[in-house]
């Protein structure tokens, strides 16, 4: 894996999980409510990590390479 493929996934990976994180904190949810918000915000960090770099998670060649 090239460095700057590294990078980019942990940049969006960093960034996903400060603005998760932040709008956490901003709602202030407690209990059930909170455990089912950090699950949906658990599996929307993944989800935008994967747009990152497709290839790598997503097992989808570039398109470059597509026949």
């Amino acid at each position: 894996m090239s460095t700057l493929r590294f990078a980019r996934i942990t940049l969006a990976i960093v960034a996903a999980g400060l603005v998760m994180g932040t709008v956490d904190r901003a709602l202030g949810l407690d209990g059930f409510d909170g455990e089912i918000a950090n699950v949906f915000f658990i599996v929307a960090a993944m989800l935008l990590a994967s747009l990152s770099d497709r290839e790598l998670f997503w097992a989808t060649p570039p398109k470059r390479h597509r026949q």
